[in-house]
């Protein structure tokens, strides 16, 4: 270090120290010197803390797993302390500097750390029950999976921490409507009933999509059936056994597996199959209350009878979209010269143009949605390990987004030898709790929450923030109903869930699982 303060000069080492990527080296190399410096000088725990009392300052100190509970740390430097495992309940550490300091797994409850300076600090697993974080700075900061129900952060800065996948309702509670619960309850149902729901019980039907973004509703079930709902009128207006423009097939996943209308026209995505020959996914456009029906696509698979996907959709300008799943074929994904894998805008015009490839890297998009700001949600029921949720803007663009898979699942790298992919998205919320299957969403914009489904059961609410980033608001669990996919009802909000056709209400003091009315 002298040779190179002579060489350089001390102005230029310090510039040098103050780039990013040298900075960072040295406080890594920090971390581990002064905890070994300590131990071989025994100064221990007692030493540590007797350090703090008397000079305020204990930087890259290593306090893992002792306990400091109790404890007046007002004002104190602790930056880039180790405080993994260590117990600090009911201290007090306003205006403490703990930057880049490790609590993971630390013990915060009812600590005070108000207008503390936590900036790129680490506190994945630790408690922070009842702690006080108000007005500290929390930017950088690793938050990922928290629980902060009952923490303060009232005026905290969390500009670009990681809060993928916390409990985020002790902030500002009125923005976030803390009063939100999830309850379960079987209603009776109404004599007035029109009864559709209990035929489609007694048929031992599972219903598989539904469209209500018109007067009149469509209820598709995986047997290929679709009921038409208009004026309390209930009738099948398509039986895909009797007849249909190719096999249809409902083995595995297959079956009618999509459905939306627009313009007196109604659109279905199926499988079809011959024999024991290849899978194919058919696209039917049906019009002339059901009279007419004219093929849209048909993309021939080579895969098994999984991952079919067949969320059809429309934007707000009226362009049709399908989503393809890999069919098992992983590797299709990322194949542009297939069509598995990918979420593909239809030409439903006489030209019949190919698809356009709008987002590829797909491996099972069940559930895909448009919201009323014409963003599209993509549900990513993922493989071994992480479920993910993507949100597309401006997907019309001439590069169509990769979301990764098979190379990573969700932001999880699971190919390391593979080239560097283009065009990578992000998820805007993941988690890799197991059993998992994200299967699908639906934008509430009167709440400004976006709901999650997973086909185990689990419901997830979620809301954007100021800075761009989608914070868990909450999570219930349940495993009485699986999750197939979501109807909105976008006039009365309410959400129906299939198979089981059960009914999700969402109020800002409640929500209710129930049979529907």
């Amino acid at each position: 270090m002298l040779l190179l303060f002579v060489i350089l000069g001390k102005n230029h080492i310090y510039q040098v120290a103050r780039i990013p990527v040298v900075k960072n080296q040295l406080i890594n190399i920090q971390k581990k010197i002064t905890p070994l410096k300590n131990f071989i000088l025994m100064r221990g725990f007692n030493y540590q803390l007797a350090l703090i009392v008397t000079s305020g300052s204990c930087k890259f100190c290593d306090f893992k797993n002792d306990n400091l509970s109790d404890q007046n740390l007002i004002n104190s430097d602790l930056g880039y302390t180790n405080f993994r495992g260590a117990n600090l309940s009911n201290s007090n550490l306003e205006g403490a500097n703990l930057r880049g300091s490790d609590l993971r797994g630390a013990n915060l409850t009812n600590s005070n750390f108000k207008g503390a300076k936590l900036n790129d600090s680490d506190l994945r697993n630790s408690n922070l029950n009842d702690a006080n974080f108000a007005y500290a700075n929390l930017s950088g900061a690793n938050l990922n999976g928290v629980d902060l129900t009952n923490t303060n952060l009232n005026g905290a800065n969390l500009i670009n921490a990681d809060i993928r996948n916390t409990f985020l309702l002790g902030l500002n509670p009125n923005e976030l409507m803390e009063n939100l619960e999830i309850k379960i309850k079987n209603q009776n149902q109404n004599q007035n009933n029109i009864n559709w729901y209990s035929y489609i019980e007694e048929q031992k039907l599972n219903i598989s999509r539904y469209d209500f973004n018109g007067d009149k509703k469509y209820i598709a079930t995986k047997e290929g059936l679709l009921f038409e709902l208009n004026n309390n009128k209930f009738k099948a207006v398509i039986d895909l056994n009797l007849k249909s423009k190719f096999p249809f097939t409902s083995q595995g996943e297959g079956g009618l597996i999509g459905v939306a209308s627009n313009n007196k026209k109604v659109y279905i995505a199926y499988t079809s199959r011959i024999n024991d020959g290849p899978f194919s996914i058919i696209v039917d456009e049906y019009f002339d209350n059901f009279t007419n029906v004219r093929n849209i696509i048909k993309l021939e698979l080579s895969g098994s009878s999984s991952h079919f996907s067949g969320s059809l959709f429309f934007d707000l300008n009226d362009n049709l979209y399908l989503s393809v799943g890999d069919n098992t074929s992983a590797m299709s994904a990322q194949n542009l010269n297939s069509y598995s894998g990918k979420i593909l805008k239809l030409d439903i015009s006489n030209s019949k143009q190919k698809p356009k490839i709008i987002a590829y890297g797909v491996r099972n998009a069940w559930g895909v949605n448009v919201d009323s700001k014409n963003r599209m949600f993509i549900s990513q029921c993922g493989g071994e390990s992480v479920e993910s949720i993507y949100m597309l803007e401006n997907w019309l663009s001439e590069s169509p987004a990769n979301l990764g898979w098979p190379v990573y699942e969700g932001s999880a790298k699971k190919i390391t030898d593979s080239t560097v992919l283009k065009n990578i998205i992000k998820p805007i919320y993941e988690y890799s709790f197991r059993p998992g299957c994200i299967t699908s969403s639906a934008y509430l914009s009167h709440l400004s929450i976006l709901v999650v489904g997973d086909f185990f059961g689990t419901i997830h609410l979620l809301k954007e923030q100021e800075n761009g980033q989608w914070i868990l608001l909450q999570k219930y669990k349940q495993d009485k109903f699986k999750i197939w996919s979501f109807g909105l009802d976008k006039k009365s909000k309410h959400i129906l869930i299939a198979p089981d056709n059960v009914e999700l209400i969402l109020t800002e003091k409640n929500i209710t699982i129930s049979t529907p009315d």
